[in-house]
């Protein structure tokens, strides 16, 4: 508490909060949250489950029922579903177990005394052939997985809408392949759209003739011939597109959020592509499967 003024003057109670840990707590200042976005862990920890919870779900109640995430990665963003909803269950799948490295992860940002809560759990399984029955889940998320199920992801978008109940509710951002970001190659070169402008033969003698430039991250470092792979995996979606093929499984659109570049230079090299696909960074949405119960 601070005095401001003197005896002979009004005084005035200002009141200041000064937090600090203590004991074997970590310093303030090394959690994440103190660092905001243009830290990794609180952009997935943090913002992530927030845009999820809030943003795309307006808090819905069937989030403290049974969640499923499909290609769950490290398994960040389920925790900070988790810890905040509390649901009655909440599984993260990821056929390369990703959220193997979860430990490590919060070990590396000063939550390594955190337990995970019972009601999450992670599992190996393939979003093709997801080993759950019919109308398990209140809940499925799907954010930056469906372009890496090599093949396609029709087939994982039928396994969803299967395990997911009647009116249950689905959130998905897929990644844009022709967007500025949709190659995954960052870590190779900054110069925009040259996943489009370059040749296949270019592109890699760009991946496999360099190391990549780790960018802030969860701990995975993957091989110049990892990323070369998942480069050529990437499935080539568009927004118009995925807004079609949602529609023909009968899922109802509830919220949606773009996010698109301020300004798309066109050089000669993009003159064949679509305004729409080059300028639109990231879609959002969330929806609600309409299908009929069972003996309707």
């Amino acid at each position: 508490m601070v005095i401001v003024g003197s005896a002979a003057s009004t005084t005035k109670m200002i009141a200041h909060w000064h937090i600090q840990s203590v004991g074997d707590t970590p310093a303030i200042e090394s959690l994440a949250w103190s660092h905001g976005h243009k830290n990794w862990f609180y952009r997935h920890f943090d913002h992530a489950a927030k845009v999820i919870i809030s943003y795309m779900f307006a808090d819905s109640p069937l989030l403290r029922g049974r969640i499923l995430d499909v290609g769950c990665g490290d398994g960040i963003t389920d925790l900070g579903i988790a810890l905040r909803q509390q649901p009655q269950l909440l599984i993260g799948v990821d056929p390369f177990r990703g959220f193997d490295r979860l430990p490590g992860v919060l070990g590396s940002h000063a939550l390594g005394h955190l337990k995970l809560p019972e009601c999450l759990r992670f599992e190996a399984a393939d979003a093709n052939f997801l080993p759950y029955a019919d109308d398990s889940f209140d809940v499925v998320i799907s954010w930056g997985s469906l372009e890496h199920i090599a093949g396609g992801y029709l087939q994982a978008l039928r396994e969803i809408k299967r395990v997911l109940r009647p009116d249950g509710l689905f959130f998905v951002t897929p990644g844009l392949y022709y967007s500025n970001f949709g190659h995954h190659l960052g870590e190779y070169c900054t110069e925009p759209f040259f996943h489009l402008t370059k040749s296949l033969e270019e592109l890699h003698e760009l991946v496999l003739g360099n190391e990549p430039k780790y960018m802030d991250r969860a701990g995975e470092f993957a091989s110049s011939a990892q990323y070369w792979q998942w480069f050529n995996e990437l499935n080539r979606i568009t927004v118009p597109q995925f807004e079609r093929e949602l529609r023909a499984l009968e899922f109802d659109f509830w919220r949606v959020a773009l996010r698109t570049e301020d300004l798309i230079e066109y050089t000669p090299k993009l003159q064949g592509y679509s305004m729409q696909d080059l300028a639109t960074v990231e879609v959002y949405l969330s929806c609600v499967n309409r299908k009929k119960q069972r003996g309707t």
